[in-house]
């Protein structure tokens, strides 16, 4: 893995970084959801194996916070999420539509500003 990588998973996982790295070496996992920035797709994979991480806006909101940090790329890396969550899962077509409408309902939920109400003075 790259050493920015490598620099993340230690700076995440601590010493289970090895165990992402070493998923990411067998699997093929190696690839960024992104390519600016540094969370692996063996981390989906860890999440949901080790993490009993379940849908896709749980791994993007509270496992890698990518929807906290950047929400533009963490609706680029969703596809990719759902589809890595639901071979690891085993989730049927039905519920890969879910997730994916889900986590856009969630990830649109950043972009719209509250409504501005005035208090009313009495």
């Amino acid at each position: 893995v790259a050493p920015d990588v490598a620099r993340h998973l230690a700076h995440a996982y601590g010493d289970r970084a090895f165990d992402v790295t070493d998923l990411a070496m067998q699997k093929g996992l190696g690839r960024r959801l992104v390519h600016w920035h540094t969370i692996i797709e063996a981390e989906v994979v860890y999440a949901a194996r080790e993490e009993m991480c379940e849908t896709a806006t749980d791994f993007l909101a509270r496992r890698c916070r990518l929807a906290f940090l950047d929400v533009n790329a963490a609706e680029v890396a969703l596809p990719r999420v759902v589809e890595l969550m639901a071979q690891e899962l085993r989730w049927n077509k039905r519920r890969q539509r879910k997730e994916l409408l889900e986590a856009i309902r969630f990830l649109d939920s950043f972009r719209t500003l509250p409504e501005m109400t005035q208090s009313k003075k009495e």
